[in-house]
């Protein structure tokens, strides 16, 4: 900045601390000579990202004892139980019952194991690296990503917020319509959305309003929709626009807090019943040594 820099523009040195829709909504405060307002929505952009991440980090404490305790169970079994009931088995001419077999034929070829899992991964990351490379095969996994219920729904709100706050401000800020919407899509991660909200930015200039332009492919809610055509016709939309993506980040936010609460008692099922089937198959080994003393 004591260089001449902007500030978005010294922010733009350090991406790993600022991300890029920060800096857009900050350039657009800079180009309209309102940093200050701009800051402050900032701050509450930051407010509410660190409740959600805070709201799923104390969600997922009790999922991820879980998951450690039940990893713990798995090692004592593989490492103290099965090598003290396989000679059993073994003098009787028997294999161990159920999943047991596998355990004790993973504890004895290990090291292939081991080889195995460690090649698997290397080939899995050559295949994501060379994926992430390619842009039509991106462009297809996050038209996937989105065609997911729930996972899909959140990231069209997402990318919908920072849209329509990015607009908003540049708007503004009086920074012209086509400029504005450019450099908002530019925060569009999702590729799949990228290519639809050019779309309907290529409408604008054909005379098609707004609210149209970005209701054709249900990029932005209907409740919001209507805002912004309340917005273009009262001469307010940049904020209207800030209002509508504020709107958009609560229901977000909802949303994402609502899934949180799902998380926690899906994952104690499946982690539940993942153990205790292996536990039944270690009470059936064991009772089936009784079996094994009157042949």
């Amino acid at each position: 900045v004591l260089a001449g820099l902007q500030l978005s523009e010294a922010m733009a040195h350090r991406p790993e601390v600022f991300p890029s829709d920060y800096r857009a909504i900050l350039a657009a405060g800079e180009a309209g000579g309102r940093i200050g307002p701009v800051l402050k929505q900032i701050s509450e952009l930051l407010t509410r990202r660190l409740e959600i991440r805070n709201k799923i980090t104390s969600a997922l404490i009790y999922p991820i004892i879980l998951i450690l305790m039940s990893l713990l169970s798995i090692v004592v079994i593989l490492f103290v139980l099965i090598p003290n009931i396989s000679p059993i088995f073994v003098d009787a001419g028997l294999p161990l019952p159920g999943i047991l077999s596998v355990f004790e034929a993973a504890q004895n070829d290990w090291l292939t194991v081991l080889l195995t899992t460690s090649l698997c991964g290397v080939a899995a990351l050559l295949l994501a690296g060379k994926v992430k490379r390619n842009p039509a095969i991106m462009q297809s996994v996050d038209r996937l990503t989105c065609s997911i219920p729930i996972i899909g729904q959140l990231i069209q709100n997402r990318d919908a917020g920072r849209f329509a706050r990015a607009l908003g401000t540049l708007l503004a800020a009086g920074v012209p319509m086509m400029s504005a919407t450019q450099t908002g899509r530019a925060l569009v991660n999702n590729r799949h959305l990228n290519v639809l909200y050019e779309s309907a930015i290529k409408r604008i200039p054909e005379g098609t309003p707004l609210h149209r332009a970005f209701g054709s492919d249900n990029l932005l809610p209907p409740s919001s929709l209507r805002l912004i055509a309340v917005g273009e016709e009262t001469g307010q939309l940049g904020p209207m626009l800030i209002q509508v993506a504020a709107a958009i980040e609560a229901d977000l936010q909802r949303r994402i807090e609502r899934m949180v609460g799902l998380l926690t008692p899906v994952l104690t099922l499946v982690i539940g019943g993942g153990i205790g089937g292996l536990i039944m198959q270690v009470m059936t080994a064991i009772l089936s040594i009784n079996n094994l003393a009157f042949q």
